[in-house]
């Protein structure tokens, strides 16, 4: 039903001019889709998005990957991209959801990007379809649902998991995964999570991204007693996650430094092959730290 009302307002949308060719890409590519949220005007025309890839309800494993800064309905296309990365990843009929519910910072001259105001404000919404779709897929023999949270996304992730889920409310996540994270948000050490298999955090040594939250190589202070700063980096050896290294491909210059923050997810590399291992519920086949 979600489905179905929320293609009708797309397509509302489409007739009345808008262009949504992104979010229409990413419903109509192969395979099974849903467009479980979908909103044009939310956000002040950010927009949001919620897209299921595979048999969302059925599947024995289901990853929910949130993105991060600079994300709105035009990036939906490498979404998708990145949802089918880590269904072929896992393999054995994963399926994944983008969810795209809350509203990302803009980019680096948005100050909501180093503070939490919208990790905590995304990850109330973020635990409310965590829990949405713990209750649909309550009938799946042996169910895994496992959270992926990129840039400031693994910020909204922690801090949704920390602030709001009840230790045995159908939200609770088997596992989560942090990516290029550049703070554990309102959470202080991986327990605060509620993971039942614990917490991984995958980073590349080349991301000044995932160098920012507090303990972390480029710590971003208080300023004037401000609450700046996206909290502990999950990295850390006192936060208690796996930490797992993507080895370095820069090739240079800051092209190379971006490319150390939005390439977890391309097939072949390491990090992708962690999340993957890790929403299949396997032991992860690279060695780790932590």
């Amino acid at each position: 039903m979600r489905d179905r009302l929320n293609r009708d307002e797309l397509r509302h949308d489409e007739a009345a001019g808008h262009d949504v060719s992104a979010v229409r890409d990413a419903v109509g590519g192969p395979g099974s889709t849903w467009l479980l949220g979908y909103s044009r005007s939310a956000h002040d025309g950010d927009g949001t998005a919620v897209v299921g890839f595979g048999d969302v309800a059925g599947a024995e494993n289901l990853a929910v990957l949130v993105p991060g800064v600079g994300t709105d309905l035009h990036d939906v296309r490498r979404g998708a991209r990145q949802a089918r990365a880590v269904q072929d990843a896992a393999g054995n009929g994963a399926a994944a959801v983008w969810w795209l519910g809350y509203d990302a910072p803009d980019g680096p001259s948005d100050g909501a990007m180093v503070t939490m105001s919208r990790a905590r404000e995304g990850g109330t919404a973020l635990v409310a379809e965590l829990d949405a779709l713990g209750r649909a897929r309550e009938g799946v023999a042996g169910g895994r649902t496992v959270v992926v949270g990129h840039s400031y996304g693994s910020t909204t992730v922690a801090s949704g998991l920390a602030d709001g889920v009840p230790a045995g409310g159908a939200g609770r996540p088997d596992a989560v995964v942090l990516v290029g994270s550049p703070g554990a948000g309102s959470a202080r050490v991986a327990d605060d999570l509620r993971a039942r298999e614990g917490v991984h955090v995958v980073k590349n040594d080349d991301d000044v991204v995932a160098m920012l939250g507090s303990g972390g190589r480029l710590p971003v202070p208080d300023v004037l007693g401000a609450p700046w700063g996206l909290g502990t980096d999950p990295a850390s050896p006192g936060f208690g996650a796996r930490v797992w290294v993507e080895p370095s491909r820069n090739g240079g210059g800051l092209a190379g430094l971006w490319e150390a923050h939005t390439s977890y997810f391309t097939p072949g590399t390491t990090s992708l092959g962690v999340i993957g291992d890790v929403v299949a519920g396997r032991s992860v086949s690279t060695e780790g730290s932590g």
